[in-house]
């Protein structure tokens, strides 16, 4: 007795999952990152700090400056509700900001890692610092955010970090 053969249609749904990972890959992903609600409390050319609105009461003093890398983009820790590092620690309470170094292009081609922590990001601090009335913050840098971060805090080690 012959071996049954799939028919058109049992094929077609045998690729069906791969159909929107096929769509991606094509289109580009279309999802909405980014989406905590926040507000731009400093800047300096593309540089921006952002603070989270909080969701209830801030149970906890010391804000967090989260530091991300120049390239990459910042919404990874935003990804979308449910899966979100900035959604999670607002809704604990915590004080959280972010600074977002925007996207370089040629005219920034003159600025050094040393502008970056030497001037961008003691000027973030100062203005998280100023804004949450904290007298120290913990910063929190997220890949090549973390070694400028690391830079900052083994150049200046004194408070204001926690």
């Amino acid at each position: 007795m012959p071996e049954p053969q799939p028919t058109a249609s049992a094929g077609d749904d045998a690729f069906t999952p791969y159909a929107a990972g096929l769509r991606i890959l094509l289109e580009g992903a279309r999802a909405a990152t980014g989406q905590s609600p926040k507000e731009t409390i400093w800047s300096r050319n593309k540089a921006r700090v952002y603070h989270y609105i909080p969701v209830g009461a801030r149970r906890f003093r010391v804000p967090i400056l989260l530091v991300y890398s120049l390239i990459n983009r910042p919404y990874i820790l935003d990804l979308m509700p449910g899966n979100s590092l900035v959604e999670y620690l607002v809704g604990q309470g915590f004080d959280v900001y972010l600074l977002d170094w925007g996207v370089p292009g040629d005219e920034d081609a003159y600025l050094a890692l040393d502008h970056y922590v030497l001037d961008y990001l003691p000027s973030a601090i100062r203005r998280v610092l100023r804004r949450s009335g904290a007298t120290e913050l913990t910063l929190f840098g997220y890949c090549m955010g973390g070694t400028m971060a690391a830079m900052y805090a083994a150049l200046f080690p004194d408070p204001p970090l926690k």
